[in-house]
């Protein structure tokens, strides 16, 4: 997959403005994977404009289900000025559980109805 944009602004008596961005992504070792390259004439191209992650998930194995490197959002409750780049190994699935149908069905079988959720 890839997709990319050029926008160029000028006004009258100032400078021009330049951005453009290329994203690039597609299946690399397995695991899914997205590039994606930011230019601002006003700006040093620097890498902390740039963004990549590499994902690879496979919910049957018992131990690891995903492994994710790169540039990560995380998820804080304070204020994080620069992305964490890293690597994270989690048995978390992709997919979430269906507890509550679950419970739910339980309920019905012991013969307590839903009255118990809410």
């Amino acid at each position: 997959m890839a997709d990319w944009f050029v926008i160029s602004t000028q006004q009258p008596s100032s400078s021009y403005d330049l951005r453009t961005n290329l994203v690039l992504g597609g299946l690399v070792l397995g695991g899914e994977t997205n590039l994606s390259l930011n230019y601002n004439n006003r700006e040093r191209f620097t890498e902390k404009q740039q963004y990549y992650l590499w994902r690879y998930a496979n919910n049957d194995n018992k131990f690891v289900k995903q492994i994710i490197a790169g540039k990560m959002v995380h998820k804080s409750i304070s204020s994080i000025n620069s992305p964490i780049v890293g690597v994270q190994i989690t048995n978390t699935p992709t997919i979430s559980r269906p507890f509550r149908q679950l419970y739910i069905k339980q309920l019905h079988r012991t013969g307590m109805g839903g009255r118990a959720l809410c």
